[in-house]
Order: C-alpha cells, then sequence, then structure tokens
C-alpha cells in the first residue's frame, strides 16, 4: 500500500490541476491550487489509511467517495461493504 499511495502522490503532483478545474468549469483560483492539492492529498490519507483500506485497494477510491449518477464518465460505480456492514456503490 506504501507504494500505491507514492504512486498516486506523485501523479496527483504531477497533474496539471488547472486544466482539470476548466474542464469541470470549476472556479479556483490558480494560486489556491498547491494548497488544494496538499490539502485534497492529506485527506485521502486520512481516508484511505495511509492507502491500506480495500476500498483504496480493490477501487482506487482513496477519498471514500460514494457513487451518484452525476459521476458517471468521471468514476465507475463499484459496490463496497464498509468496516459497519453496510454496502454502498
Amino acid at each position: 500500500s506504501g507504494e500505491l499511495l507514492k504512486s498516486l502522490a506523485t501523479a496527483y503532483r504531477d497533474m496539471d490541476m488547472v486544466e482539470v478545474f476548466e474542464r469541470l468549469d470549476a472556479d479556483v483560483r490558480a494560486e489556491d491550487i498547491a494548497e488544494l492539492k496538499e490539502t485534497t492529498l492529506a485527506q485521502w490519507i486520512l481516508e484511505s489509511g495511509w492507502a491500506g483500506s480495500k476500498l483504496a485497494r480493490e477501487a482506487l477510491n482513496f477519498a471514500g467517495l460514494k457513487w451518484r449518477n452525476e459521476m458517471t464518465g468521471y468514476a465507475t460505480k463499484y459496490e463496497y461493504t464498509d468496516w459497519q456492514g453496510e454496502t454502498d456503490p
């Protein structure tokens, strides 16, 4: 899981987030992108248990996002049973 997290962090660090936000029509100031990247990566680390959670390992869902129809085209629906025994897409 350490290598997986390192790979994610490297890919995310090198990603052109300005292009991503423009494509999503998100109103994010260019000067805030570095801080946003750091904050997001920290949240992913916490949410995924340092990339050790089953959801992170199997579905590459480090943020623990739950499926919504508006995610079509950006994400793949994945059925998952959480630590409480609840199944969610």
